[in-house]
């Protein structure tokens, strides 16, 4: 698998990311207490903030990728902070926040957090939502469109 090539917020250049070159078959059997793969002394880090609301679970999984797999610098922020001072990467990942009781993410956009991570692609950072997440950052006006209410308050 080698290396991949991606964009770095912090230069005009392009940063070189060294994957790992074995991956594991299953998703059960990611280990998530691998130490981060050393980084070459030319590569450019990404620090990557990994934001984490009541009923998140795959907070996880994209921290064992941001650190484990692509080595770089990861720290998981808990809704109720404010501080993304550090952070060039913010992930919102999937799972239900708050319980998506009222409707998907519609909770989670009150959270101290989201004004951060507003200004924060309000600078031109990046910004990713992974499922519930995408859902999140719709509910805070980030994403066009809208979401509906979850009619019979009921999951399938």
């Amino acid at each position: 698998m080698g290396e991949r090539t991606i964009p770095s917020p912090m230069v005009s250049t392009l940063a070189t990311i060294h994957l790992s070159p074995q991956f594991p078959s299953s998703p059960s059997s990611i280990p998530y207490s691998l130490s981060p793969i050393p980084s070459p002394p030319s590569q450019i880090l990404v620090k990557f903030g990994i934001i984490v609301f009541p009923g998140s679970n795959c907070d996880r999984d994209v921290v064992y990728v941001t650190r484990d797999l692509l080595g770089q610098p990861t720290r998981t922020i808990w809704h109720e902070e404010t501080d993304l001072h550090d952070v060039d990467v913010v992930v919102i990942p999937g799972g239900f926040s708050y319980g998506d009781y009222l409707r998907c993410g519609a909770i989670a956009k009150f959270s101290p957090i989201m004004k951060q991570v507003v200004a924060h692609a309000e600078q031109g950072k990046y910004v990713l939502g992974i499922c519930n997440g995408f859902q999140v950052l719709t509910e805070a006006g980030l994403l066009p469109g809208a979401l509906v209410r979850n009619r019979d308050l009921n999951f399938i």
